[in-house]
């Protein structure tokens, strides 16, 4: 029994290499407490050496880590572990009834992703905006998924019609990157919601302007190509626009569309489906 070894590395290391060929007992974990191993342990039993060796829609995944929080739920990872199923299977009030926990936990570790989250897959837009400001209000700026956190804050804003308020938030949160990193910083999408953003506000020269942004890194990029049509269509130059919508509908045909990671579970604000008479129809003849 390795509760005997003196040393904690030694423990630690027999801990491992016995969780291949045991059941993870609470025997076995209380032996592991009695030497005095931290309890990062726990996480390599019941997630490493358990729920990640299974698929997280599995049951087995979802056992290990259920047995995780019931030996120590203080631990905040099994809490996110928790909710990643409901997460990808769009039951989000079951996995923010998990998130929320391991941001009661670790707020400077998962209050910010939280934010994403509640953006892209919950679409709790107020929520959103909520937890983006209680994050930098405490820690500053962060990423998530590539983008800052003040990216998807001007999503929530434009989400809840916030037009100018979603613009002067991307348009800040790109000067400073800009200014920080330089334009290679600056992702195509900040410029497609900018683009957005101005057609809203009917601001359609300037939204072109954005588009063609996009265009120089994602030249097929459909959703932008619907959206630049349309603004082509209100400054009256219907052949372009008819133009630049069937290019648009072959390129989602062919799969040009967002690329996100998170975008094979949901749809991101502004994607378009292309119901193909109702885009035509869009069109101002």
């Amino acid at each position: 029994m390795f509760c005997r070894l003196v040393a904690l590395n030694i423990a630690l290391l027999t801990a491992f290499s016995l969780s291949s060929c045991q059941e993870g007992s609470s025997l076995d974990i209380e032996e592991m407490k009695v030497s005095g191993i931290h309890p990062d342990s726990l996480i390599q039993w019941y997630l490493v050496e358990g729920a990640w060796n299974y698929h997280y829609l599995t049951q087995e995944y979802a056992d290990w880590v259920q047995r995780g929080i019931k030996e120590d739920s203080s631990i905040a990872l099994f809490w996110k572990a928790a909710a990643l199923p409901f997460w990808k299977t769009d039951r989000t009030d079951r996995a923010l009834a998990y998130y929320d926990r391991a941001v009661e936990l670790e707020p400077q570790k998962y209050l910010g992703r939280r934010a994403f989250l509640k953006c892209i897959y919950a679409k709790d837009y107020k929520g959103t905006i909520q937890d983006v400001d209680a994050f930098t209000r405490q820690y500053g700026e962060d990423y998530e998924n590539d983008h800052s956190l003040q990216f998807y804050k001007a999503l929530a804003q434009l989400q809840l019609g916030l037009f100018q308020e979603s613009y002067a938030t991307l348009k800040t949160n790109m000067d400073f990157e800009r200014s920080q990193y330089g334009e290679i910083s600056i992702h195509f999408l900040d410029y497609f919601y900018l683009g957005v953003v101005h057609y809203e506000l009917k601001e359609y020269e300037a939204a072109i302007e954005a588009f063609d942004k996009v265009f120089e890194e994602y030249d097929d990029f459909s959703d932008a190509q619907f959206y630049k049509s349309l603004c082509l269509s209100k400054l009256n130059k219907m052949n372009e626009a008819q133009e630049l919508m069937e290019e648009g509908r072959e390129n989602y045909l062919k799969g040009y569309t967002f690329n996100e990671d998170s975008s094979i579970y949901v749809r991101y604000p502004y994607q378009i489906d292309w119901e193909w008479d109702i885009c035509m129809d869009l069109l101002v003849k």
